[in-house]
């Protein structure tokens, strides 16, 4: 059965959303004046020592927890927003092939790391994962960011993990969030991974996401932490050595990463692990 085959089942949940996003209004200004980290996925938290940002809660994405050091963090919510990430098949996004879904197979081996905190994964993925701690987060259709794009509870819009985490962190009450291995809003931009080879390629688009982020600035000081050679075009920024009062340590991505999950990712082409 392939995704399109499940089209039905996910016109069916949006017939009956409203309890089960009802079940997000726990979450409202919950954390209402604190302050937390968003932790990307960037090459430069191999730059970082993750201990250093253990003192407040953090919002964690994608395959953060595949890092070693993962549980040095207080991570208490973590999303994976792709729709129809938890099927057993998907779709390629660089080859445009459909094949076995195991990189989610991998991620399900690690669902005891879920256990402990709260997990956001798109409404889409409601038949094949659920539990007390899964929560389901949804657009309608909805692209245009606007003040009302940040309901947990009702049309949440994102287009990718970092949108998704600087919205919960306002609909939570959040008053100010360090971003972590956000390298997009680097300037110079970072282009890779942090479980990829190499330190990553520069670019000077420093536009990356500004309206998106003067919209978002009206409700959580958001600031970017940086290498020592980095500042930031679109938002504030600080060096991980003036923030830390840590120098950079450079660490390859199989000195994070476990050797078994490193072969995993490299089954697919857009990354680059050897």
């Amino acid at each position: 059965m392939n995704v399109e085959n499940f089209s039905l089942i996910n016109q069916l949940l949006l017939g009956g959303v409203s309890p089960i996003l009802e079940r997000n209004k726990r979450f409202k200004n919950k954390h209402e004046g604190e302050s937390c980290y968003i932790f990307g996925n960037g090459v430069s938290l191999k730059d970082m020592d993750l201990g250093c940002f253990s003192d407040k809660i953090g919002f964690g994405c994608n395959f953060l927890f595949f890092h070693k050091d993962f549980h040095k963090l207080n991570v208490r919510y973590y999303t994976e927003p792709p729709p129809y990430w938890y099927y057993p098949f998907w779709k390629n996004p660089y080859t445009k092939k459909r094949s076995v879904n195991k990189l989610s197979l991998t991620q399900r081996k690690f669902q005891k790391v879920f256990n402990s905190v709260d997990y956001f994964v798109n409404l889409s993925n409601a038949p094949v994962l659920f539990g007390n701690n899964i929560f389901y987060i949804h657009h309608f259709g909805k692209k245009s960011f606007d003040i009302d794009g940040f309901d947990l509870s009702g049309s949440f819009v994102y287009t990718g993990a970092l949108h998704a985490m600087i919205g919960m962190a306002i609909y939570m009450g959040f008053k100010k969030a360090y971003l972590v291995g956000c390298d997009y809003t680097h300037s110079p931009q970072r282009i890779l991974h942090f479980y990829e080879k190499g330190r990553g390629s520069r670019s000077y688009d420093n536009s990356y996401n500004e309206d998106y982020f003067n919209l978002a600035r009206d409700k959580i000081e958001l600031i970017t932490i940086t290498n020592s050679n980095s500042t930031s075009k679109t938002l504030k920024s600080i060096t991980y050595k003036d923030y830390t009062g840590q120098n950079e340590s450079y660490n390859e991505n199989y000195n994070l990463v476990n050797s078994d999950i490193l072969k995993t990712l490299d089954q697919y082409d857009g990354y680059q692990i050897f």
